[in-house]
């Protein structure tokens, strides 16, 4: 026989239970996936700089980053905090485009017909580090177009280590 308190008792056990269950298992959905909203401010006239003996035009904008590998290429990049070590998935969302019909670009091997993401992962100071790089140009029909505006949401997926530390595993 089954007294209504047991009930009570069950059902608070259950309840009890349930919520420790969603809090050990849901690490991940309480935390925010990072996301930034930006605004590119792109320079109204090209500067001109030598690569390979030629002089070629640069278009840049405010916080522009040019690497060797890629002269006259600029990248827009942004860092986040991350809780550990991790895999990132950057996404681009609401991405507004203008045409840019003077531009030319030297190696213009990274601009293809979508944004394509370049991500690196590591550790400064005893912080993990998540950071994201990319072209914010693509080419349509053998023409260039400048991305003016976006959001960017970052997706972190942990990388917990199992194996033991040595020469191969330094994390």
């Amino acid at each position: 026989m089954e007294y209504p308190s047991m009930k009570i008792q069950h059902k608070t056990a259950f309840i009890v239970f349930f919520v420790l269950f969603l809090s050990l298992n849901t690490s991940s959905f309480g935390q925010a996936t990072p996301s930034v909203s930006e605004k590119i401010q792109w320079n109204t006239y090209p500067e001109e700089f030598s690569f390979a003996g030629q002089k070629h035009k640069v278009y840049s904008f405010r916080g522009a980053l040019f690497g060797e590998e890629f002269p006259g290429i600029p990248f827009f990049t942004t860092t986040i905090r991350l809780r550990g070590p991790a895999k990132i998935y950057p996404r681009l969302t609401d991405a507004v485009f203008e045409p840019f019909p003077d531009a030319t670009f030297p190696r213009d091997s990274l601009i293809g017909s979508d944004i394509e993401f370049r991500t690196k992962v590591e550790k400064i100071n005893g912080q993990w580090i998540g950071k994201v790089f990319f072209v914010p140009l693509i080419k349509k029909g053998g023409r260039y177009e400048k991305l003016l505006s976006f959001d960017l949401s970052i997706e972190e997926e942990s990388i917990l280590s199992t194996e033991p530390r040595g020469p191969l595993n330094t994390t």
